[in-house]
């Protein structure tokens, strides 16, 4: 019997394709290293009058950007016996 594939050589020299996860992952952690400047330009923008900016300023600020997100409420969750 031979043997159809060498040891130590992958099949696949590219890797695993990128997921929809993944490249949604990369795009919002370089999206909040920049969004402090991008921000910045909006807010100026609105500033000078540009209504989808005015828009755009209002969206964020009507979804919390920039808040210091709430600790979480203790839970008493973990007091509670786990029955099995």
């Amino acid at each position: 019997m031979t043997n159809l594939f060498q040891p130590g050589v992958s099949g696949n020299s590219q890797g695993r394709p990128k997921t929809a996860k993944s490249i949604r992952r990369d795009t919002l952690r370089t999206l909040r290293l920049s969004a402090g400047p991008l921000v910045d330009r909006a807010v100026a923008m609105a500033l000078a009058g540009d209504s989808l900016a005015i828009l755009g300023c209002m969206t964020l600020l009507a979804s919390g950007y920039g808040e210091v997100p709430a600790k979480p409420a203790k839970s008493d969750v973990a007091d509670v016996p786990i029955v099995g």
